[in-house]
């Protein structure tokens, strides 16, 4: 065989195994969104965000940052949720009910992750407690209370629950 052919011959032979390379490299995340009594919850917004990894090594010393991926999507009339095309990795998941009174589970829930595999999909039942924010102004100029950040995507701020 001449060498050009065995080029060709190459080219044709690794892109599809390139194609099969990028598209194995991404999953699914699907779950479900009910209330502590397993009653399905629609239009719950469940957002995702890529949990941060350490940065790549890249050549000559220098840091390739990992890239974050998020979004959003909301539960259809059952509850359900889906997103594919997913990078493989660790998500932190957040939800907001912007049609009823249930609270988030980045603020008032221990952190909720899932991991994404490269070709599969991840599923994850989220409950959501019954609740309602109440927005009440303190002063506190020597800043004498502890302040907590209560997810990815909220700044400092006081949190007190009340049950």
């Amino acid at each position: 065989m001449s060498f050009m052919k065995s080029i060709c011959f190459g080219i044709t032979a690794a892109v599809p195994l390139l194609v099969a390379q990028s598209t194995s490299g991404t999953g699914t995340l699907a779950g479900s969104v009910t209330d502590t009594g397993g009653a399905p919850l629609a239009g719950v917004v469940v957002h995702y965000m890529s949990v941060a990894t350490p940065p790549a090594p890249a050549p000559y010393g220098s840091v390739v940052p990992a890239k974050v991926v998020s979004g959003s999507v909301s539960s259809d009339t059952a509850g359900n949720f889906a997103v594919s095309g997913l990078p493989a990795g660790t998500y932190a998941l957040c939800t907001n009910s912007p049609s009823a009174p249930y609270l988030d589970l980045c603020t008032w829930a221990p952190g909720v992750t899932v991991t994404v595999p490269a070709g599969g999909s991840v599923s994850r039942a989220l409950a959501l407690d019954r609740g309602v924010y109440l927005n009440v102004r303190v002063s506190d100029p020597s800043h004498l209370l502890p302040q907590t950040v209560d997810g990815p995507w909220t700044p400092r701020k006081l949190v007190v629950g009340v049950r």
